[in-house]
C-alpha cells in the first residue's frame, strides 16, 4: 500500500469515535522503515523512521483538523497504551512536520488517546516468596491490576479511597464507583509539585503496570512494603495496615524500572488507599 495511501487509512479510523476507534491498528506491519524504544518503562521514547517525504505535507485537499487526527493515529498506534514519547524521523533527522503540522524536533507526546488502546493482556502476577498474602488481598491484587489494562471495569474497594505519591496524600474519590469509568481521577500530583521521580505531573498510577505488562514483566505481590531503587526520598511514612505490594520482579527492580504500587484495604479486602513509589535514574 503507499504510503499515502497507508496514512489516509489511519486517518480514517482516527475520526472514528473513540469507543469504536482502533487506533493501535492504524498501521499494518511495514507502514514504518523501522520503530524502536529507548529506555524501560515510563523512562523511555519511541522513535518512529518514516518510510519516505509523502507524509511531511498534507495532501491535496485535508485541512488541519484532518491532519491533527492522522498525527494522532500514528502516535496512539506506537505508544499502544504507554504515555512515552514518540520521535518521528527522517534520513536519521528529526522530521520538521507531518501533514503539514509543525513539530518540535520531531516529537509528540501527548495526542489524547482513547483508553482502549492500552495493553489488554493479563499481567504476570507472580509471589513474592517474602511471605504469604491472605486470599482476599491476592483477589483484590488480581482483580485491580484486570481493572488496570482495561480488562474488566471495576475491582473490590470502599466508597472513598484515597490516593498518595510518595507518602504525600494527593487526593481522596468519595464515590469511586461512579468515577472509576474516568481513569483520568488516577492521574495525580499536590499543585505545587513539577515532576515526582522521573515522571512529570500529573503522574498516572496505573502507568508503571501498563508499562510492565507492555514489556512481557512479571508482576510479584507480596504483604511487605520495600524500598524502591533509585527512588526519592518518601514525604511520608511507608504504607501499613492491610496491604499487597505491587513491583516488578527482583531482576527488574533498577533505576530505571522499579517501583511499588501499594494497595492498602480493609478487613474484607476492599481497596481504601493506594501510594506509588517510582525510581528516578
Amino acid at each position: 500500500m503507499p504510503a499515502r495511501d497507508r496514512w489516509e487509512a489511519a486517518l480514517a479510523i482516527a475520526a472514528t469515535p473513540p469507543e469504536e476507534a482502533g487506533l493501535q491498528q492504524a498501521f499494518p506491519a511495514g507502514s514504518f522503515d523501522q520503530v524502536h524504544y529507548d529506555g524501560f518503562g515510563w523512562h523511555g521514547q519511541f522513535t518512529v523512521t518514516l518510510l519516505d517525504a509523502s507524509a511531511l505535507n498534507a495532501p491535496a485537499g485535508m485541512t488541519v483538523d484532518e491532519a491533527r487526527l492522522a498525527i494522532r493515529a500514528a502516535v496512539c498506534t506506537t505508544q499502544n497504551g504507554s504515555d512515552s514519547r514518540v520521535n518521528f524521523f527522517l534520513d536519521t533527522k528529526p522530521a520538521p512536520r507531518l501533514f503539514g503540522q509543525p513539530l518540535t524536533d520531531g516529537m509528540v507526546r501527548d495526542a489524547d488517546c482513547p483508553p482502549e488502546v492500552r495493553p489488554s493482556r493479563s499481567p504476570q502476577l507472580v509471589p513474592d516468596g517474602q511471605s504469604p498474602i491472605p486470599l482476599d488481598l491476592l483477589r483484590l491484587a488480581k482483580a485491580f491490576l484486570r481493572y488496570a489494562v482495561g480488562a474488566s471495569d471495576s475491582f473490590p474497594h470502599w466508597e472513598s479511597v484515597s490516593m498518595s505519591l510518595g507518602g504525600q496524600a494527593v487526593v481522596s474519590i468519595d464515590d469511586v464507583a461512579a468515577a472509576l469509568s474516568n481513569r483520568e481521577m488516577w492521574r495525580i500530583c499536590p499543585g505545587d509539585w513539577q515532576t515526582f521521580g522521573a515522571a512529570s505531573c500529573p503522574v498516572d498510577l496505573l502507568a508503571p503496570i501498563h508499562q510492565a505488562v507492555a514489556n512481557d514483566v512479571p508482576i510479584a505481590y507480596s504483604a511487605q512494603y520495600g524500598e524502591v531503587t533509585c527512588a526519592p526520598r518518601r514525604s511520608g511514612p511507608p504504607p501499613t495496615g492491610r496491604m499487597v505490594v505491587l513491583r516488578p520482579t527482583s531482576e527488574w527492580r533498577t533505576c530505571a524500572s522499579d517501583f511499588a504500587l501499594t494497595l492498602v484495604a480493609d478487613d474484607h479486602g476492599l481497596l481504601r488507599s493506594i501510594d506509588l513509589a517510582l525510581s528516578n535514574p
